[in-house]
């Protein structure tokens, strides 16, 4: 299931991010423009809207993520290349798509989405455990809904 406005949700989701502290209200944690196109450069495909909206709307937010994650600009320069080394230095028949939007990742693991599947395409993970990479989520919009609820679980016990 995708989100039918992608520009919409992002706004949103960050007016909901605000209202839990997760980030600050008025802080601009945004990416400007260029660094989204330095982010495309960077990925070698064009990126589907609703990344794009996330990018300039909270591309910088760094209180939204898990421990350990890379999710953020300017740490995702970079990102697409070592998925890539990952991927060639394990023994495994995965390749990454030529599509593919890395957008996360955690030691050696991987989360992307496909250039070629709209604009509020699927999340897939790919581990050095795998042989080929697994939907995690039905799209973005959902994964970002599942990090909210998590990290706001994470912040209430702690």
């Amino acid at each position: 299931m995708s989100c039918s406005d992608p520009e919409a949700f992002i706004k949103a989701y960050r007016k909901r991010c605000a209202r839990w502290f997760l980030i600050k209200p008025r802080r601009n944690c945004g990416c400007t423009p260029a660094e989204v196109a330095a982010v495309e450069a960077d990925q070698g495909v064009p990126l589907p809207a609703i990344y794009r909206f996330f990018l300039l709307e909270m591309g910088q937010a760094y209180g939204l993520s898990l421990s350990g994650e890379l999710f953020y600009f300017p740490e995702i320069i970079g990102i697409r290349r070592r998925c890539e080394e990952d991927v060639a230095d394990f023994d495994t028949c995965f390749r990454l798509p030529s599509d593919a939007v890395v957008f996360g990742s955690y030691e050696s693991e991987y989360h992307y989405v496909r250039a070629s599947e709209g604009d509020d395409p699927p999340v897939y993970h790919w581990d050095p455990g795998l042989d080929e990479a697994e939907v995690i989520y039905p799209s973005f919009s959902a994964f970002l809904d599942a990090l909210f609820v998590g990290i706001r679980s994470y912040h209430w016990f702690f």
